[in-house]
């Protein structure tokens, strides 16, 4: 029995792929959040509560954090412009 794929749900703004999984990633950085909660608990706690809330998708094709909900208008919108000339070839980028 073969598997269905199921359908994409975030496009690239970039390079126009389609996935189903992108990349999440917190903003901030993780050396400024252990160097708050060694030296300030309150100002850390803080910390660690904004980065948790901000998680970005990235493109598991390009790297780049541009990516949009196909639920949205916009991503809509740029779903039916890649459509018609697909997204552009790219090489996987490699994460470290």
């Amino acid at each position: 029995m073969a598997k269905t794929q199921k359908p994409a749900t975030h496009i690239c703004m970039t390079c126009g792929t389609e996935t189903r999984k992108p990349k999440w990633c917190r903003r901030g950085s993780g050396i400024a959040e252990i160097f708050l909660w060694l030296l300030f608990i309150v100002p850390g706690f803080l910390y660690t509560l904004w980065r948790a809330e901000r998680h970005i998708p990235y493109c598991r094709a390009c790297g780049v954090g541009l990516m949009l909900s196909l639920a949205t208008p916009a991503g809509q919108k740029l779903h039916a412009e890649y459509e018609d000339h697909g997204p552009k070839e790219l090489v996987p980028y490699q994460w470290n």
